[in-house]
Formats: C-alpha cells, structure tokens, sequence
C-alpha cells in the first residue's frame, strides 16, 4: 500500500474511533465508506464482516472506559435496543448477500438522509446528571422494539453497528446527551457481536482477497479478514481516547449539529461513491 493510502486508512480508524466516543456511534459510517474507497475491488459481505468486527472490538473497550468514569448502564433500555438490533442485523445479513455493492451503498446514503433530518427536528438537548426516570411501558418497548428492528436490518446490510440508529431514539427518550454514547455503545457491541459470529459461520466462501495491497495473505474467516479489523483497532484505540476528551468540553448542543453535519456528510459521500 503507498504511504499516501495508509495514512488515509489510519486517518478514516483514528476518525471512526473518535467518534465512537464522542457520539456513540460505532464507527462504521466511517469506516465503511473508508474500505469501499480504499478497496474498491471489496464486497459488501466482506466489508461488514470487517467494520462489524473493528465495532465490536472498539465499542467493548469504549465500554470499559466510560465504566471507569462512574456512569451505570439503564440495563433494560440497553436490552431491548441490543435484542431488536440484534434480530434486525442478522435479517440484514441475509439479504445483503442477495444485493450489489451499489444498492448497499445507495440504501446507507438514504439510511443517513433519513438519520440527520430526524435529528435536525429533535429538539432534545438535556445535559444534567445522570438518567431521566424512564418509565419502559408496553407502548414504548414496542415503539423502540420496531425502531431498532428496522435500524439493525440496515446495519446488517451496510456494515454500521447501528449506533446512528439508537442516538436519535435516546435522544426521543430525553436521555442526559453526555451518557448516549455509553449506552449506544453498549447495544452495538452486543448486535456486533452476534453479527461477527455470523460471519464467521461461513463456510467454503472464496475471496479473491482485495485488501492485499494492506495485508499480502488471504487469512479469512468466513467473510471475516481479522487481521484487518485489527489494524483498524490499532488507530480507533487512539481516536477513542481524543474523542472522550473532547466529548467532556463540547456543550451538548454543538454536539447535536456536529453529528447532524456528519451524517449529512457521510450520506453524500457514500452516494458520490456509487459507481455509474
């Protein structure tokens, strides 16, 4: 790989890490797109195996540092978002391995559209401590339940960990802003999890290895290259820490219009991306 390459592929994990803790998302909106345009020759299958695992693996050690700073998880918010995430990704699984390259990509252009104006209209920004009481009605669970379900199935088709998805619910939800990525970043890894083993379930699958010009052998795991997911790890680890950072000095409402202006961003970018 030519220097100029990596240190754009170390730039979009640096990046995806860094975001991982500043707004809870897992990093595939980043990372995705950054495989795609790194390694053209990639399939859709083999660049969620690879973003899902880097999620995964990121979003478990995010985890263990928010943990430190004293802040709980609401364990059942958190199970019904990882369930219904969960049970949507591996529906998107299975009908990505149905569709091309192009249509993935035009359906995570809209997905992110969709996202931002959503967020754009959400007029949540609270910033006090801790959790609001949160009172899981038999109405509510279902509401979340379909949300996420429907969040997942696009996650499992386009390689986000679906953390776009659960910030504008728990925003809906008026969760204190400074505590969504915990929780975002808890019900990711648990759908991310579960997807990477999915992955890795797969047997007799041929690859004819695009990502050489980074890694020269053709070590895979199903539709999994872990030894690039790790590599992604390696530069997340140190986007994650800046991210944390700055995520305890940036007021709550810049934070909202930064991650409107990155979905909207994102959403061109991987439309742009499409081939004619």
């Amino acid at each position: 790989m030519e220097i100029s390459s990596l240190l754009i592929f170390m730039g979009f994990a640096i990046l995806a890490g860094a975001l991982s803790t500043f707004f809870g998302i897992g990093g595939g909106i980043i990372l995705v797109p950054g495989l795609y345009l790194l390694f053209p020759k990639s399939t859709p299958v083999e660049v969620v195996a690879i973003s899902h695992f880097a999620i995964f693996l990121n979003g478990s050690l995010n985890i263990k540092r928010f943990l430190k700073n004293n802040l709980k998880i609401p364990y059942e918010l958190t199970f019904y978002l990882s369930l219904s995430l969960l049970a949507g990704t591996q529906i998107g699984r299975i009908v990505l391995q149905h569709i091309n390259s192009n249509t993935a990509k035009v359906i995570f252009s809209l997905l992110l559209l969709i996202v931002g104006i959503k967020s754009l209209l959400s007029h949540n920004t609270n910033e006090t401590n801790g959790l609001i009481k949160i009172t899981l009605n038999r109405s509510l669970k279902i509401k979340i339940s379909i949300q996420c379900l429907l969040g997942g199935i696009i996650a499992g088709m386009t390689g986000i960990g679906g953390g776009i998805i659960v910030i504008p619910i728990l925003m809906m939800l008026s969760i204190n802003i400074n505590l969504i990525p915990l929780i975002s970043n808890s019900a990711v890894v648990a759908s991310t999890f579960f997807a990477t083993i999915s992955n890795i379930l797969i047997f007799n699958y041929k690859s004819t290895n695009p990502f050489q010009s980074l890694y020269g052998g053709n070590f895979h795991f199903g539709y999994l290259f872990p030894v690039i997911s790790l590599y992604i790890l390696l530069f997340t680890l140190t986007g994650s820490k800046i991210g944390m950072e700055i995520n305890k000095r940036v007021p709550s409402n810049i934070k909202k219009y930064l991650f409107i202006f990155l979905l909207f961003a994102a959403s061109l970018n991987m439309y742009l991306s499409t081939s004619k």
